[in-house]
């Protein structure tokens, strides 16, 4: 009954119940430890710096690419002929492309840049909890995004869940078995 009457514990419970399922392994620790802990503002950033750190770890890209700039050369869209960037699907029409490119590149500028360079007010566990969601979903796009270099299959299908013993809906991972690029 006092959860109903504190407006900020309901948000809290609401945002909560959003993170109650599994969520890549790059969010278990700190993510979910810092959300758990009021802590929205680093458990946002560290969700999307996970997202960056993911794209990095695919594309084979060096560190000295940061940010929105790493996600354009890891997303770059083929064009004219010319090889697109190592996590770019040569297979999706060009704007598609390019709207992945947009999608991970506005995901890092808007939600990680900001608490990168400056102190951000950051006070709603349900808006925290969406962008922890959305890292997640950029994280199952990245890892299902084939490097040319990799000997996998490319299939559509549904992302590297499973039910087997590590339980319902378990991340898994080096499993021979990957999705195609998410076409988000």
């Amino acid at each position: 009954m006092e959860l109903a009457k504190n407006s900020t514990g309901l948000g809290r419970f609401e945002a909560g119940e959003r993170l109650s399922g599994p969520l890549h392994p790059a969010l278990e620790g700190p993510v979910r430890t810092n959300f758990h802990l009021g802590e929205y503002e680093l458990a946002s950033f560290a969700a999307m710096k996970a997202v960056e750190v993911a794209v990095r770890e695919a594309s084979g890209l060096d560190n000295s690419l940061v940010g929105v700039h790493l996600m354009r050369t890891a997303f770059q869209p083929y064009k004219n002929g010319k090889a697109g960037g190592p996590l770019a699907d040569a297979e999706a029409e060009g704007g598609e492309q390019e709207a992945a490119s947009s999608l991970f590149a506005g995901a890092i500028g808007a939600y990680k840049n900001p608490s990168s360079h400056r102190t951000v007010k950051f006070d709603d566990p349900i808006e925290a909890a969406e962008i922890i969601q959305f890292a997640n979903l950029l994280l199952r796009c990245c890892s299902s995004s084939p490097r040319p270099d990799a000997a996998r299959p490319r299939r559509r299908g549904r992302p590297p869940f499973t039910s087997g013993p590590a339980g319902w809906g378990a991340w898994t991972t080096g499993s021979p078995w990957r999705p195609r690029p998410c076409p988000c």
